[in-house]
């Protein structure tokens, strides 16, 4: 059996100690990280519909986000990308909701965190943005540089509207009434350090799994495989080699009928410890996308809401 190693990517909130981080999955790669509070000099995301976040479109003038709507796009490795300009030059943000900050990528011969680094327009709106000593090397997408991600906090921040088959990610200045009245299933997440941990059953076990865009499917950490479970050799960032074994599981989310969904195992992800030990404890994976198959999510005041595309 082939060794695979694990792709790790900063999935981290700023922090005064530049060498914790926090973690993803992806339905081939892994990716992590573990997380601290960002520093008090952190520069927020600004609401988009306050007055010093309206920007100048080229030929129509000022125009104010009441709502916010980008296209995502999809890589081969079910990474998700949006198209920004920063500094006035095209270039590409990586969609990654287990980092609980938006930052740039930064050379490891920059400071460990540096709280504003310029600002980034994304759509209708232009946000500051920080930067972390560390660059990955991410492919161009549509020809344009992956210089950084857009985590947890855009999400938090207003209401949004997260659409990963239909290519699209909205934020709203208001709360969406009828968007949300529309959704078959709500239930509320744990919002610790800008991370989203949702509460769940996996084949009627509960547990806590951390919300994560940079990954295509699930990961339940401390279970062996299954018979029928393809199980793969890999390596942490760390040179730790493990097992994962990929099989399906029953998902339960609180309100919302099970469903079955492509489940990865592991007896033990070592460097994912450090996650679990900085977010305070009962946290059990991570909660990829392919959990939501044919639906979108909206979030708003830490509760998912589940909508039919």
């Amino acid at each position: 059996m082939a060794l695979r190693h694990l792709l790790w990517a900063v999935l981290a909130s700023c922090s005064s100690d530049p060498n914790l981080t926090d973690g993803g999955i992806d339905a081939a790669l892994l990716d992590a990280e573990a997380p601290d509070a960002p520093p008090a000099d952190a520069a927020p995301l600004r609401d988009a519909g306050s007055p010093d976040a309206m920007v100048s479109g080229a030929d129509a003038g000022e125009v104010a986000c009441a709502t916010n709507p980008v296209e995502l796009h999809t890589s081969a490795l079910e990474r998700y990308f949006v198209e920004i300009s920063f500094e006035g030059r095209p270039a590409a943000l990586q969609l990654d909701t287990g980092s609980s900050t938006t930052f740039l990528f930064q050379d490891a011969t920059e400071p460990p965190f540096t709280p504003n680094l310029g600002t980034f327009t994304l759509g209708c709106e232009t946000l500051p943005i920080a930067g972390r000593n560390l660059r990955l090397l991410i492919p161009d997408i549509n020809g344009r540089e992956v210089i950084g991600l857009l985590g947890m906090d855009y999400l938090l921040q207003k209401p949004t509207r997260l659409d990963i088959e239909g290519g699209r990610l909205e934020r709203y200045t208001e709360r969406p009434a009828a968007l949300i009245a529309s959704a078959h299933a709500s239930f509320l997440f744990d919002d610790v350090q800008s991370h989203a941990l949702v509460p769940l059953s996996i084949d009627g076990t509960s547990v806590r799994l951390l919300f994560d865009t940079g990954g295509g499917d699930t990961i339940w950490i401390g279970q062996n495989g299954r018979p029928g479970d393809r199980e793969d050799r890999v390596s942490d960032a760390q040179g730790t080699i493990f097992s994962i074994y990929t099989g399906t599981g029953t998902i339960t989310f609180p309100g919302a009928p099970p469903r079955v969904v492509t489940v990865a195992r592991a007896p033990r992800f070592p460097y994912f410890e450090d996650t679990v030990r900085a977010l305070g404890g009962n946290l059990h994976g991570l909660l990829g996308v392919s959990a939501f198959p044919g639906e979108m999510i909206v979030v708003v005041d830490r509760t998912f809401y589940l909508i039919a595309r």
